[in-house]
Order: C-alpha cells, then structure tokens, then sequence
C-alpha cells in the first residue's frame, strides 16, 4: 500500500469483513503493523506467490462458507430496523453484512 494515509477515506464494509473489523484499519494502526513485518518478508512472500497458478474446479460438490455480521448503519435515507452488534453489545439500528 503505497499511501496509507488513504485508509482514514475508505468506507468500504466488504474490504473491512476481509480485515475481520467493522471498518478498515486506520493508516495509523495500519502503519503501525507494517513496522513489525521484516523487510525481507513482502519479497519472499512476492516470490513464493507470484509463479503459481490458479486451478480450474473439477466436477464435485461445491461448498460456500458465509460469515454475516451486523453493522450499524447511520442513514435517514432508508428505515432499518435494530439489532444487536456482536463486538460491542449494543443495539443500534444495523444491517446485516454477509461475506461469501
């Protein structure tokens, strides 16, 4: 990430389920964790990735993993009913983000 600065403008909630947070890391913490990743790290990991191929799937059953959680949502454009949010208890008006 070139300028982490730009994750303090990101109102992305998919990209923020793959972090497994309710919003994108701030560049802060994100440049935070970035001080204790090894230099040589995002090389070799480049390295050990880069060559390989993705595989075409065979003939069989397919499973489908779904993770959901319940955001709040601060809009007026549209009316949500409240729920429960898993990581502070509180019930606010909320949505329900489904990651596949």
């Amino acid at each position: 990430m070139r300028r982490a600065f730009h994750l303090d403008e990101v109102r992305d909630t998919g990209f923020a389920l793959v972090t497994g947070h309710p919003r994108p890391l701030t560049h802060s913490t994100f440049q935070h964790l970035l001080r204790h990743i090894p230099a040589e790290a995002p090389g070799r990991f480049y390295q050990t990735t880069a060559g390989q191929e993705v595989q075409g799937l065979g003939e069989g059953t397919r499973r489908v993993s779904l993770d959901g959680h319940n955001l709040p949502r601060y809009t007026r454009l549209v009316e949500l009913v409240k729920g429960k949010i898993g990581n502070s208890g509180r019930i606010l008006k909320a949505e329900e983000m489904v990651l596949v």
